[in-house]
């Protein structure tokens, strides 16, 4: 009975332990100003190629010397997603990071708002950062669903 009791505990104890862990991945640390610049320089054509109305070449462009850039049926598809959401909710004005998280200083999410004519669009940026030192991205979401905004 005593052995029992032991091994139940021992499983409990391991059953809890991820869930300590997911608490202190609600504290990743922010990407460094040296990355977002970075990450700026590569981010900031796709929005303003996808603010002018073309997503298929604002991923192809993105995703240009990257494993994705061979997805092309997943890169059509994302377009065609992309187009339908900003034909809904109109006109792209503008767009900001509103969240940054890394799990080391070369792989990091960004969590981007897009502020659209008829509500806000997320945008959501794994980049990885290689060893040469250029950040690609690793994979992208987009979506209008609020709650994403506060995960």
């Amino acid at each position: 009975m005593k052995r029992l009791f032991s091994l139940t505990a021992f499983l409990i104890a391991l059953c809890a332990t991820p869930a300590a862990f997911a608490a202190d991945g609600d504290t990743l640390p922010p990407m460094s100003a040296q990355g977002q610049s970075e990450a700026d320089r590569l981010m900031e054509p796709f929005f303003t190629t996808l603010q002018n109305g073309d997503a298929t070449k604002a991923y192809t462009d993105l995703f240009r010397g990257t494993l994705l850039e061979q997805k092309t049926t997943e890169i059509a598809q994302l377009a065609s997603q992309t187009t339908f959401i900003t034909t809904t909710y109109g006109s792209i004005s503008d767009w900001r990071v509103i969240k940054s998280e890394c799990v080391t200083p070369d792989f990091c999410k960004l969590s981007y708002l897009i502020r659209a004519a008829e509500g806000p669009i997320g945008f959501w940026a794994y980049l990885y950062r290689q060893p040469s030192g250029v950040w690609e991205p690793n994979f992208v979401l987009i979506g209008t669903t609020p709650q994403f905004f506060f995960d």
